[in-house]
């Protein structure tokens, strides 16, 4: 491995965070950010733990040109969390969707551009709820890259992302605990899975049948529109 090759694939991941670069739970992975394996150099699944390498190991193999990057496997005993923004990056300007720009500034932690350029990943210490959605469409907002539709992900375990270590201008250079912010993330999103329909099944079921059948009349009387003033869409029926 030549010198010159090293030391800039040294310089392109300098700025991934420390306590990352510690942990042995690194993979490489190929164009197609499929993971590969370092002994055969075939397409292996992330988690054959028994095939995760160092960072100092995964970085070399970038350095010999063997595979394009690297990645992180986020494991059930880790204290991360990935947010993961698609389609909000213009990679051609740089310039980040509102909506990006917003959830940066609010988690406040490290934070570097995907592969593709038109994306983000920001890092937290923190964790999502095990039952909470881990990805969403963000259709209703305008693109600002042609590569990939607006999304966001979330996952605080059994996840593998390729990370770049190019770190966005003006962001933290540390991983900050942002649990807190997160559940507002999760919450703003509705990615939070609310058991209102279990709790409205209970509820009926201990109603008085002549009760629900006078809720039902007034509902039917109430003007359709009375819960869609400036806010949710949905309106008030009875079923």
């Amino acid at each position: 491995m030549n010198s010159t090759s090293s030391l800039t694939v040294v310089d392109k991941y300098q700025e991934i965070p420390e306590e990352l670069k510690l942990l042995n739970q690194w993979v490489i992975h190929d164009s197609q950010k499929r993971p590969i394996n370092a002994r055969t150099g075939k397409a292996q699944s992330w988690k054959e733990t028994e095939n995760w390498l160092s960072f100092e190991i995964a970085v070399s193999f970038v350095g010999q040109g063997k595979v394009v990057g690297i990645g992180f496997v986020l494991t059930e005993e880790c204290p991360y969390t990935i947010v993961d923004l698609d389609g909000l990056v213009n990679p051609e300007t740089g310039e980040l969707h509102e909506v990006a720009r917003d959830i940066v500034d609010v988690l406040d932690s490290f934070t570097e551009v995907s592969l593709s350029g038109s994306g983000l990943h920001v890092i937290i210490h923190g964790e999502i709820p095990t039952d909470a959605k881990n990805q969403i469409s963000l259709s209703h907002i305008e693109p600002v890259s042609k590569k990939k539709k607006p999304g966001l992900e979330v996952y605080s375990r059994l996840r593998y992302f390729a990370l770049t270590g190019e770190r966005l201008a003006g962001t933290s250079a540390s991983i900050n605990k942002r649990q807190n912010e997160l559940h507002s993330l999760l919450r703003e999103h509705s990615m939070l899975r609310e058991k209102v329909s279990q709790t409205v099944e209970q509820h009926q079921s201990s109603t008085r049948p002549d009760k629900v059948d006078r809720a039902k009349k007034y509902l039917l009387s109430v003007p359709p529109a009375i819960s869609g003033q400036n806010g949710s869409s949905d309106t008030m029926s009875a079923v």
